[in-house]
């Protein structure tokens, strides 16, 4: 049912009450915009915590953290982070090496 309701909502063809619905409770229509959302503000926590974003590739306090920095990273060089995205990061002082 679920995947009937997202390949719908995907095309343009749901029916409101069903997406207000899943919407009430909190659903998630994005996974991969969540999860790169909740790694940016692992982020923004830890700068707040040690005052940069250099955060070591084998952070042992949250080692996805760190692969996430570098995975980041490698995404702005071959061109495949957003403006958007880029903006976000910049703005907290990451630098995008």
């Amino acid at each position: 049912w679920l995947k009937y309701i997202l390949r719908k909502f995907r095309n343009g063809k749901h029916a409101d009450e069903r997406v207000a619905g899943l919407n009430d409770i909190g659903f998630v229509w994005e996974v991969m915009d969540a999860k790169w959302t909740a790694r940016y503000n692992e982020l923004v926590a830890y700068k707040q915590k040690y005052g940069h974003c250099y955060v070591p590739h084998d952070y042992d306090k949250n080692i996805d953290l760190g692969r996430w920095v570098n995975n980041v990273r490698q995404q702005f060089r071959n061109g495949q982070l957003s403006d958007e995205r880029v903006a976000m990061l910049k703005e907290i002082g990451f630098v995008l090496i």
